[in-house]
């Protein structure tokens, strides 16, 4: 092989790198400018500023004791490839000033499979129940531990659901004291005006 052909090869073989290369890295910053695409992070702060508000507008109607927001999700899978289900409180805000044994644990809940509070969550998703009250002897674990952190009598979850009807989060409404088991016709169209602004901001990316 001459020294012109091996010269051209080598240019060739270069041009083309040179060629991957660079489809490669416009591939990567392709893909890194969508993955950042939609709110930026003082957007989103911004909106989590207002869910806060809402939720302390609702706890103050309500006269509750704490209003948190906990949304539904997936996050990985089992072996055979079911999704587990799971829930996340994204959301915490005390309304009252608590003297109790409150401890405020709920606001730590993250990553709760929907197999720890079956019975809670085939009523919301199939039994199509929108507005559930439970007091202390309720079954689920996970419930029961809430009663004991927030020092709790009665909780009550409203569920926030999209467009085609599903449910999307829920909203829990703590009272330390007995008595309130359910919203009043009043409380529920106040509840439906504020949540439809509250979904809005829930779907925003």
């Amino acid at each position: 092989m001459s020294n012109t052909v091996l010269i051209i090869l080598v240019a060739l073989i270069n041009a083309v790198g040179v060629a991957v290369w660079k489809s490669v890295d416009w591939y990567i910053k392709y893909k890194v400018s969508l993955r950042h695409k939609g709110l930026s992070k003082e957007d989103r702060i911004k909106n989590s500023l207002q869910v806060n508000k809402i939720l302390y507008c609702l706890g103050k109607q309500f006269q509750a004791d704490t209003v948190f927001l906990a949304r539904f999700h997936n996050g990985g899978s089992f072996i055979g490839g079911y999704d587990m289900d799971k829930f996340s409180v994204t959301h915490y805000m005390p309304v009252k000033e608590r003297k109790g044994k409150a401890n405020f644990q709920v606001a730590l809940y993250k990553d709760i499979l929907l197999t720890l509070i079956s019975d809670t969550a085939y009523r919301l998703f199939f039994d199509g129940e929108s507005s559930l009250s439970f007091a202390k002897h309720h079954t689920d674990i996970v419930f029961k531990n809430m009663f004991d952190s927030e020092d709790a009598k009665t909780i009550i979850f409203e569920t926030i659901k999209n467009d085609k009807q599903e449910p999307v989060a829920f909203i829990g409404i703590i009272y330390s004291t007995e008595g309130k088991c359910v919203l009043d016709s009043e409380e529920r169209v106040y509840f439906l005006n504020n949540t439809s602004g509250l979904l809005q901001l829930l779907q925003q990316k």
